[in-house]
Parts: C-alpha cells; structure tokens; sequence
C-alpha cells in the first residue's frame, strides 16, 4: 500500500461490512436495548421520578424523627424542671387551677354579712 492509496481511505468492497457491522453494535450498545431516543428518555424520566418520590419520603422521615426527638427532649426537660423547682411548679398549678380573686385588688376584702348573722344568732 502506498501514501496515496493509504491517504484515499478504505477501498470500496473490502472492510465496508465489518466497518458497518461495529456501527450497528455500537449503536445498539449505545442506547441499551432502547429502541429509539423517546423510549430512553421516557424510561430516564420515570427513574428520575423514582429517585424524586425515593427524596420526598426520606424527607417526610427525617422530619418525622425529628419532631419526636424535639418532643422527647421538651418532655425530659420539663420533668427535670419539675423536679428541681417542686414548690414552685406547685404554686404555679395552684395559680392557675385558682387565680387570685380579682373583686378586690387592694387584698382588703369585705367582711360577709353572712357571718355577722350567724355570730348574732349564737
């Protein structure tokens, strides 16, 4: 062969079938089985969903664990509250089952007719 026949590139007839034949595998290998461009991009569109639906429930998850951890950790410290500060968690459940009576702001409260009729009585 020489440079000017090497320079022309294959000759006609000899090494076109093979030269076709890696086309076609490479083409196949290419796309996979697919057989045209619309099935792969319909086939990579659901695995994207997949992964997209996979994110959302890994999310609702994590945001699940940590509301209950958040609670959990409110809960406990409230208890160690409670046991630390007993008197004042006790009058605080007292103020709030009886407030303090609003009739009389000053403190001085009434004497009740009631029980001057029941001493006269006696």
């Amino acid at each position: 062969m020489t440079a000017s026949t090497a320079a022309a590139g294959p000759r006609p007839g000899r090494g076109g079938p093979a030269r076709l034949l890696v086309l076609l595998r490479r083409s196949a290998e290419a796309w996979r089985g697919f057989a045209g461009v619309c099935e792969f991009v319909d086939c990579l569109c659901k695995a994207l969903l997949c992964v997209l639906k996979g994110w959302q429930a890994i999310a609702v998850l994590e945001g699940a664990r940590a509301e209950l951890l958040c609670k959990e950790e409110t809960r406990k410290a409230a208890c160690e509250r409670k046991r630390k500060e007993t008197v004042e968690e006790v009058m605080a459940e007292y103020t709030r089952l009886c407030p303090p009576c609003t009739a009389h702001p000053d403190g001085a409260e009434e004497e009740d007719p009631d029980e001057d009729r029941a001493a006269d009585a006696a």
